[in-house]
């Protein structure tokens, strides 16, 4: 008797299962203080209010496809940051990070909104407006 279609349906229910998991960890954290200790990121949100961090690793696939948009909107805002999630680990683990990319929304100190996975250009930038 063959398990390849026991196999097949187990993996396609734990995917559902983390990317629940995942929805429900960043839901906690948004309303939260911000945990941030980084000069860059506080002067930018003393500047402006608001910044949006992109956590990212170098291997990610989705991150790849996240990258062109994350620089056209680099260009267009001056409150985003790009992390290396690899490089700046504490960072990430201070929010919670579970999963790259994600995008993090920090408003007058406090986590807006926590958005992880591909997301379009103009949803992020419906975040910062």
């Amino acid at each position: 008797m063959t398990y390849l279609p026991y196999i097949v349906f187990g993996a396609s229910m734990i995917i559902p299962l983390v990317q629940f998991t995942l929805l429900r960890r960043s839901r906690r954290m948004e309303g939260k203080d911000s945990p941030v200790t980084n000069p860059e990121i506080d002067e930018k949100l003393s500047r402006h209010g608001q910044v949006l961090l992109y956590f990212f690793t170098p291997l990610c696939d989705a991150c790849q496809v996240m990258a062109p948009r994350i620089d056209r909107m680099v260009i267009k805002y001056d409150n985003i940051i790009k992390l290396n999630a690899k490089e700046n680990k504490d960072l990430a683990l201070s929010f919670g990070l579970v999963a790259t990319p994600t995008v993090i929304l920090i408003k007058k100190g406090k986590i807006a909104k926590i958005v992880a996975g591909i997301t379009s250009e103009k949803k992020l930038s419906a975040l910062l407006e």
